[in-house]
């Protein structure tokens, strides 16, 4: 199905304010966050992909997602 172009100016500006916030993060809870969240890949798969442990992967999303949230509060997008 097509979106209408509202819709499609609403993902516009969605994808936007998430990069924008995703750029504001340090690289390694950008990659954790991109890996996990955006690509939806398993914990574990993430961990083997980045070369850290399981722990360390939680740890590090646990982190970069209060990040986003933060700064996706100063874009102001939500």
């Amino acid at each position: 199905s097509q979106l209408s172009p509202e819709d499609t100016a609403m993902l516009s500006d969605t994808h936007r304010c998430v990069k924008s916030a995703l750029d504001r993060l340090d690289p390694k809870y950008a990659e954790v966050y991109q890996l996990v969240d955006l690509q939806e890949l398993k914990l574990q798969e993430a961990a083997d992909s980045l070369g850290i442990t399981l722990e360390a992967l939680k740890s590090r999303l646990h982190r970069a997602r209060a990040m986003m949230r933060d700064a996706l509060d100063v874009e102001m997008c939500f």
